[in-house]
C-alpha cells in the first residue's frame, strides 16, 4: 500500500514535467484537462525525469514540519522537503532546479498529493502522526 502511494506520486509528478516540459503545456491548460500526448509502444512505465519521493519510518520533524525526502540521484540532488514545498535540508551538491521546484510546488498544491504524503507519514511514524 506505501510503495503503491509512492509509485502515485513519482507517475504523476513526472506526467506534470512531461506536460509542462516537453510539451509546454501550462497549469492552467492541464486544469481544463488539456494535456499533449505523444504515441509510444506499450512499454513498463520508468521516469523520464528521476526524481523519487521517500518518507522513512525512523524520521523525525524538521523546524516541526512533517517532511518527506526528494531526490534525484543523476542531478545530485537529495532534498527534505515540508508538505508545502519548503526546502528543509539539501545534502547534494545544488539545489532543485528553478524549473522542477515550481513544478513541484504546483504539484504539492493538490489536495490528494497532501493527502497520500500525510498518509505515508502517519503510517511510517505514527509517534509523530499527530504533530
Amino acid at each position: 500500500m506505501i510503495e503503491d502511494n509512492f509509485i502515485y506520486l513519482e507517475r504523476n509528478f513526472d506526467d506534470l514535467l512531461f506536460q509542462t516540459q516537453r510539451g509546454k503545456v501550462t497549469h492552467e491548460q492541464l486544469e481544463k484537462g488539456i494535456r499533449y500526448e505523444q504515441f509510444e509502444q506499450f512499454k513498463e512505465w520508468k521516469s523520464l525525469y528521476g526524481y523519487k519521493f521517500n518518507i522513512y519510518s525512523n524520521e523525525h520533524l524538521i523546524h516541526g514540519e512533517k517532511h518527506f525526502h526528494f531526490d534525484n540521484k543523476q542531478e545530485n540532488v537529495f532534498c527534505k522537503i515540508d508538505f508545502e514545498g519548503n526546502v528543509l535540508d539539501s545534502n547534494g551538491k545544488k539545489y532543485i532546479p528553478g524549473n522542477i521546484l515550481k513544478e513541484l510546488l504546483y504539484f504539492l498544491s493538490k489536495k490528494s498529493v497532501k493527502e497520500r504524503l500525510h498518509l505515508v507519514w502517519n503510517i511510517k511514524n505514527p509517534e509523530l502522526k499527530n504533530n
